[in-house]
């Protein structure tokens, strides 16, 4: 199934949207999927999905299911294409221009102490005294992180400005620039496995937006589509499972 096939078979569904103002008529026969928030910064904000109080029918869970595997699919595959190609972007100067004097500064004080820590780095451990909840907060993170890491990286190679990041990594092991710009790869590296899904960071975004692609016509800048189907809690309250 094509992700335009997907799209198309949207056209008569068993759910709407809140406020939809061609179901206003059924909104006293339906049950809001989540609670409704104020519509903020648009970047975050989805649409509540509504279904009468009976819930979706068979056929139609079974549909929504397939929907979303083969969805899901195709965004890991548009995924995978897209930070091959981000990975070999040079980063633009607007964004290193934006970048904190020091990277503590990006991470703050209670990250940067378990990433100092002179013993054994467990990115692992790292995160999990994050307490990330969601991926809005996991974004938040690699952003700083991420940030920080070339803060690091940039002090440790202010010497070598010409050389490359693995070159300087090998001459300058014992810097301390060196180790946090190293650990602070491995804390991103984990929080995208712990987040496949994970949207753009701003630098990937920067990239996409000031760099000139050149040959790199493959560029697949569409976002995760957003989840906006009734949530596990909800088909739970209707015993429904898909």
């Amino acid at each position: 199934m094509r992700a335009q096939e997907i799209l198309d078979g949207f056209q008569k569904t068993e759910f709407w949207y809140l406020n939809d103002k061609a179901h206003k008529d059924s909104c006293d026969d339906s049950a809001p999927c989540r609670p409704a928030s104020h519509r903020g910064e648009e970047r975050w904000w989805l649409p509540v999905p509504c279904v009468t109080k009976s819930g979706l029918t068979e056929p139609a869970r079974r549909d929504l299911r397939q929907k979303h595997d083969c969805a899901s699919q195709i965004h890991k595959a548009a995924m995978a294409i897209n930070n091959g190609i981000l990975a070999e972007i040079k980063i633009p100067e607007s964004y290193t221009q934006t970048l904190p004097k020091c990277g503590r500064a990006s991470v703050g004080d209670a990250l940067y102490r378990g990433m100092s820590f002179p013993g054994k780095f467990s990115p692992e451990y790292l995160l999990d005294c994050l307490e990330i909840s969601s991926e809005h907060e996991a974004l938040e993170a690699a952003d700083r992180v991420e940030a920080a890491m070339h803060v690091w990286r940039r002090k440790a190679g202010h010497g070598h400005a010409r050389s490359p990041w693995g070159a300087v990594k090998d001459l300058m092991e014992s810097d301390k620039n060196v180790m946090l710009a190293s650990r602070a790869e491995d804390a991103l590296l984990c929080l995208k496995h712990r987040f496949p899904g994970l949207s753009q960071t701003t630098l990937d975004a920067s990239k996409i937006q000031h760099n000139k692609v050149g040959d790199h016509e493959s560029m697949i800048t569409t976002p995760k589509p957003p989840s906006t189907a009734p949530t596990e809690d909800f088909r739970s309250h209707h015993r429904l499972e898909l």
